[in-house]
């Protein structure tokens, strides 16, 4: 039988996970080879918590918001990877920054797990 911390762990988790397969899905993140794409971000989840991952990605979505065509796939995986390395050398607000609205608009999420107040 699971303790109540462990299930809550286990929640928050997986609600994490729901929240950036939205992302994903919503932009078509995962490119022309979709099982690459999921083994990067399998990797990238490992490597950094699930909210600055989050974050990272939408942080990359405004980064590159103009170009033509969007980066997709791997591409954009190593451009949120880059992002996050920068990020935490520099121990500073990211680059662009961003707000709860912006992350609002962006991702249709609330943005309240990720910009507590």
């Amino acid at each position: 039988m699971m303790d109540a911390g462990h299930c809550l762990a286990t929640m928050n988790r997986l609600l994490q996970q729901q929240r950036i397969d939205r992302i994903v899905q919503a932009y078509q993140l995962e490119g022309d080879q979709p099982e690459h794409f999921r083994q990067r971000l399998q990797q990238l989840q490992a490597l950094y918590p699930g909210p600055q991952l989050e974050l990272a990605i939408c942080r990359t979505l405004a980064a590159v918001w103009l170009r033509y065509p969007l980066p997709r796939g791997e591409a954009f995986l190593e451009q949120v990877a880059l992002g996050l390395q920068h990020w935490l050398l520099q121990q500073a607000e990211p680059s662009p920054p961003l707000d709860p609205e912006t992350y609002r608009q962006i991702t249709g999420l609330d943005p309240t797990p990720l910009f507590p107040q």
